[in-house]
């Protein structure tokens, strides 16, 4: 993980994972059971907490959190670049004497309960106040990791405007978005991902989960805590992922501390979903220079 980081330009700072057979049970909130959750599901609700408790503590204005098994694509920094201006457009405030235009003829439209907009990434309007933050000034969780990989048409939050990017080079040709043509991106408040493996918090965002999470209420997985604070609190995601799980050679009940998968088939070699020019699998060609990447997943 350091090194793949590394050879992208990314600095890291760790927060130390914990087992959960060290935590002492009166420190969980209030109704916890560490019989119920388990010991994997307590030491992960603890690192999160600690990295929430981090963010507040230094008074970090936003912090993206990683789990130490994902793997992102090489061209990561352009696809933040993106996301940041959909971001600002789906938190922009609320114009009255200047709607948004509607949705482009290129983009099909999406008729559900009441009108849902699709606003055409390559068509969106000039912002006219620039937001302290590149990812705007209203949002709790940036969620831009997980392993939830069906579409799911149905915005969430508090917003039914969503923000598709057509011709996405970093989209997987297979990747399907429902009615959607191969290699769209959409940019959309939070629906129903599940797995904490990367998102970003503001200093808002990391008080309300400390608090939510950390002194209200532990009574299921972390990442499902996650999303019923999303469910509640101004939360966005990008579909599909920007960070996924990296899966190694070998037996699948290495895959996670949680949830072990069991003794299934094992993998032959390594890859990650949705991922197409990995860093970890192209991290040889970094180490060299050679800017010829391998693309996981061709069209």
């Amino acid at each position: 993980m350091l090194l793949t980081a590394s050879l992208c330009n990314i600095s890291l700072s760790w927060v130390n994972g914990v087992k959960g057979e060290m935590v002492e049970p009166k420190v969980l909130p209030p109704l916890s059971s560490v019989e119920e959750l388990g010991t994997g599901n307590v030491g992960s609700w603890r690192a999160h907490m600690n990295a929430m408790q981090t963010v507040v503590a230094q008074g970090l204005t936003s912090a993206l959190i990683f789990e130490d098994d994902i793997d992102w694509d090489i061209r990561l920094k352009a696809q933040l670049y993106d996301t940041a201006k959909a971001f600002r457009m789906l938190t922009r405030p609320p114009v009255s004497d200047s709607p948004v235009e509607t949705n482009s003829a290129s983009i099909p439209a999406r008729i559900n309960s009441g009108e849902l907009l699709d606003l055409n990434f390559h068509e969106l309007p000039a912002e006219s106040t620039p937001p302290d933050s590149p990812y705007s000034d209203d949002w709790d969780i940036l969620w831009l990791g997980y392993c939830h990989g069906p579409w799911s048409p149905a915005p969430g939050g508090q917003s039914k405007d969503q923000v598709v990017q057509l011709t996405d080079a970093t989209v997987p040709m297979k990747y399907g978005l429902g009615d959607y043509p191969p290699q769209t991106r959409v940019w959309k408040y939070v629906s129903d991902p599940i797995c904490s493996l990367g998102y970003a918090v503001s200093q808002r965002g990391a008080r309300n989960l400390l608090y939510e999470a950390g002194l209200v209420s532990f009574d299921k997985a972390f990442d499902i805590l996650l999303l019923e604070f999303c469910q509640r609190y101004n939360c966005l995601l990008t579909q599909p992922q920007l960070f996924n799980h990296w899966r190694k050679p070998g037996k699948k009940s290495c895959d996670s501390d949680i949830s072990p998968a069991g003794d299934g088939p094992e993998l032959q070699q390594d890859w990650t979903p949705t991922i197409r020019q990995s860093a970890r699998l192209n991290m040889k060609k970094l180490l060299k220079g050679d800017t010829n990447y391998d693309d996981q997943l061709p069209d």
